[in-house]
């Protein structure tokens, strides 16, 4: 609703130029690996825990009246994770992009912004 929610979209959405945005994808990288290592467990370890059911719960927390909540805590960390990734990933796709001899800046643009409309996270570079 304000200025700044209004300039932070066009600025995400409408790079200026190459050397600008290789700067901003580095700089994504760096605080979403930064923001992983505040974590106690990785991503992987805590779609395991999600899989393996009440065993781990009971394991650590014995038959505790609080196993659902939980449960429902480790889900929303996961997909925080999930989150950090999906912009961890999509910086490293755009860096690749970048960094390529006769970039099609226009091309880049429709990428990142597919990208960033794209409703389903980017949790694997191939």
């Amino acid at each position: 609703d304000g200025l700044v929610p209004q300039m932070g979209a066009t600025l995400c959405r409408d790079p200026y130029s190459i050397s600008n945005e290789l700067r901003a994808m580095k700089m994504l990288q760096r605080i979403a690996q930064h923001t992983l290592r505040q974590y106690k467990t990785t991503l992987e370890e805590d779609e395991r825990m999600l899989e393996s059911g009440l065993t781990w719960r009971q394991r650590w927390f014995g038959n505790s009246k609080h196993l659902d909540r939980i449960h429902h805590a480790l889900a929303v960390r996961r997909g925080e994770k999930q989150i950090i990734h999906h912009f961890y990933n999509m910086a490293s796709i755009s860096l690749r992009f970048l960094s390529m001899q006769n970039v099609d800046f226009e091309q880049y643009k429709v990428m990142l912004m597919a990208t960033l409309e794209d409703e389903r996270p980017i949790l694997n570079i191939l």
